[in-house]
């Protein structure tokens, strides 16, 4: 399990309050020096592996459990264990809380194996903190409604909610003949003005710009890995474009390939020396130039379009995965209705959100976590210096 990341910054992160999302980043908790406390103080253990840590122990359920267990064994704490909390009122200055004890629920009937109304519990709370997490959770889907029914009931929005960090589905994937290939690329979305052309990149282990520059794994039916997961993202359907040498300069291309014409150089040996085989004769033969033809072969037509081809390669009916297959969600509840400072709810005083739940997402690599994390810290304050 990702930890953290040493390039850590709000550049890394997505919410539809820009402004107000650089403002919870100045908590001294997102530093690095704040997020390797919180994690000492937790005797979370993690080895670094480049920029990301991990954990030590490799085994994230093992980890849970010692938390679980820490959680259990502290005195001023009462923990309700799988129950299903299905309302939060507030009534004067207190939260009433009504929730399930400790079964499966179907929340229509209220009713599951013969239990019902009888086995509803309530009880009443100064504060509350909803750190719920997103759709995907305890390996299944979640219902939406089930998700934010109780926030929505105390007075927010919810800015739309979408699957992130999943793969992408591509309609007749032109690809697909390449499944289980693992490829260095830019993605990016399309544009139709400037095609890509110019803009800042991405690296995607590090963040910062629009071209999202790493390793994907193509699938029959669309694209994965770490490159693909991040650009998901800011990604919204419908279009993209991917640049198959994000290592080499469109210019430069086009320099060397007309240097290529003027000896015996064959097309495929050309592309050789940037893609793997496969790779450069599914692009000849896009164009139409024959594997075994030169480089002087090629109309001036055919260089362009292999050129837009290698750099600019678009994909239209692109859509998302399911929940299933996301890491984390987009949207929640939105950054101006909590204070940044203490993410107390301004629109109910005395309620706090944490983690997913909060329409902030991030890239891949830690940063979800840490930002459950350093949330969870940062409403903890709020809490206790209302006390």
């Amino acid at each position: 399990m990702n930890v953290t990341n040493r390039v850590f910054g709000v550049e890394q992160f997505f919410s539809s309050s820009k402004n107000l999302l650089k403002n919870l980043f100045k908590s001294p908790w997102f530093s690095n020096d704040g997020r390797e406390k919180l994690l000492k103080d937790l005797g979370i253990e993690y080895k670094w592996e480049g920029d990301r840590a991990i954990l030590k122990s490799e085994d994230a359920a093992a980890e849970v459990e010692r938390l679980l267990l820490a959680l259990k064994s502290q005195e001023n704490i009462s923990p309700r264990m799988r129950c299903k909390v299905f309302e939060i009122k507030k009534v004067g200055e207190k939260f009433v809380v009504k929730y399930f004890k400790n079964r499966e629920i179907d929340n229509d009937n209220f009713a599951v194996n013969g239990f019902g109304r009888e086995d509803i519990v309530e009880e009443s709370f100064d504060k509350i903190v909803v750190c719920s997490g997103g759709m995907f959770r305890l390996g299944e889907v979640s219902d939406e409604k089930e998700i934010y029914k109780i926030v929505k009931g105390l007075g927010h929005k919810i800015v739309p909610v979408s699957p992130v960090l999943c793969p992408l589905k591509i309609e007749k994937n032109p690809l697909s003949g390449f499944s289980g290939v693992g490829l260095k690329v830019g993605l990016k979305k399309f544009d139709r003005g400037t095609s890509g052309r110019g803009r800042a990149r991405r690296n995607s282990e590090s963040g910062g710009g629009d071209e999202f520059i790493g390793n994907i794994l193509i699938t029959h039916n669309g694209i994965s890995g770490p490159a693909a997961l991040d650009f998901s993202s800011v990604f919204d359907g419908g279009k993209f474009e991917i640049n198959f040498l994000p290592d080499v300069k469109e210019n430069e291309f086009v320099k060397k390939f007309k240097e290529a014409r003027n000896g015996k150089v064959r097309a495929r040996g050309f592309l050789k020396e940037f893609l793997p085989v496969r790779i450069s004769d599914f692009h000849l033969e896009k164009v139409g130039i024959k594997k075994e033809a030169n480089v002087a072969d090629a109309s001036a037509l055919q260089e362009k379009s292999l050129v837009k081809n290698l750099f600019h390669f678009e994909l239209s009916g692109v859509k998302f995965s399911g929940y299933e297959s996301a890491w984390t969600t987009k949207g929640g509840v939105p950054l101006d209705e909590v204070n940044v400072s203490t993410l107390e709810s301004r629109i109910c005083p005395g309620l706090y959100f944490a983690g997913e739940v909060l329409d902030v997402n991030g890239l891949c690599g830690g940063y979800n976590i840490s930002f459950a994390l350093v949330s969870a810290k940062i409403a903890e304050e709020g809490v206790s210096a209302r006390f």
